[in-house]
């Protein structure tokens, strides 16, 4: 948590990966906003999570809106074919 060395992390299911992401995540949000505080300027952090099920995607995607939205945060779900404009959505998320 320490650190800004990358990572890969390997384990079975339900050993913690995504909790190690989250952490990862609220590292990222603390040092590149001011005073880890709300954003200054959203949209200027991007935050990627890769999935191998829509619904497990879906599942993560409720969560950090409910979670993450409250600091200003916009979370957005990209899977398929269901957004028309990839580029206009990247653009204006965060994670």
């Amino acid at each position: 948590f320490k650190t800004d060395e990358n990572m890969v992390i390997g384990s079975p299911t339900g050993s913690g990966k995504t909790v190690l992401m989250e952490l990862a995540m609220t590292r990222v949000l603390m040092t590149q906003r001011p005073g880890g505080g709300p954003p200054t300027n959203p949209g200027c952090v991007k935050i990627i999570y890769l999935a191998p099920t829509h619904a497990l995607v879906h599942e993560k995607h409720v969560d950090w809106q409910q979670n993450f939205g409250g600091l200003g945060l916009k979370a957005v779900s990209l899977t398929r074919a269901e957004v028309l404009d990839v580029g206009k959505e990247i653009r204006g998320a965060d994670i």
